[in-house]
């Protein structure tokens, strides 16, 4: 297989409204498959075998999907939902809401998993871990996305996990890889609150809220600062 940077890639994550081609940028180094670890994907070796074994068969498709089952926001009542922001709050390295200017998908350094990379531009800072500023653009990775070589369709997938989109705005959980200055995110770390009125979690599910989007985000900003004091 011909190395990540020169790859012509088909993106699809999870979504069949925007397919288009593009190449990884070079510049770019491809994390390893155990820095992007969320659980346990039912993998079957380095996916230049799979893709060899699947030209000898010829096999169109090959799927790789997450085990595990996500936690999710969208049934859970104000009090359980505060607690599980509140959590995923303590847990994460930073906390942004951001818009995505980019996406791609490549392999990892180690060619044996798919990963989404996405730039953000962060519109708002709720929690950092080195300094961040509104406007400054954040590269966060995703286990899981959709590459096409050799006339084959490699697809790793999350059922769960909320689609990441390009142009929508977010609330990010970041997780800072190691030894980078870059942030990954699992199935659980984004909340879509693009929508004026309606809220998507995990699962592409809709949050239960009274309020606004805007006053949501000002409830995970005042939960991140309680958290930080």
């Amino acid at each position: 297989m011909r190395p990540v940077n020169t790859i012509t890639l088909v993106l699809l994550l999870f979504s069949a409204t925007e397919v288009f081609t593009l190449g990884f940028p070079a510049n770019a180094q491809a994390p390893p498959a155990e820095a992007l670890a969320f659980g346990s994907y039912a993998s079957m070796g380095k996916i230049s075998d799979l893709i060899l074994a699947a030209k000898r068969t010829n096999q169109k498709q090959i799927t790789i999907v997450r085990k595990e089952r996500s936690t999710h926001l969208e049934g859970a009542t104000p009090t359980d939902r505060d607690a599980q922001v509140r959590d995923s709050i303590a847990n994460s390295d930073a906390v942004v809401v951001g818009h995505v200017l980019q996406r791609s998908c490549a392999l990892t350094a180690d060619g044996s998993f798919v990963y989404s990379a996405f730039v953000v531009q962060v519109d708002d800072v709720m929690k950092q871990d080195r300094p961040i500023a509104d406007g400054d653009h954040l590269r966060i990775v995703h286990p899981g996305g959709v590459i096409h070589d050799s006339g084959v369709s490699v697809i790793a997938m999350d059922p769960d996990a909320l689609p990441i989109e390009r142009g929508k705005e977010y609330v990010f959980f970041l997780h800072r890889l190691r030894g980078s200055s870059e942030y990954k995110v699992g199935a659980d770390d984004a909340i879509d609150v693009s929508n004026p009125t309606k809220i998507l979690s995990s699962r592409n599910s809709a949050i239960r809220h009274s309020g606004t989007t805007a006053d949501f985000i000002a409830k995970i900003k005042q939960l991140s600062t309680h958290h930080q004091q």
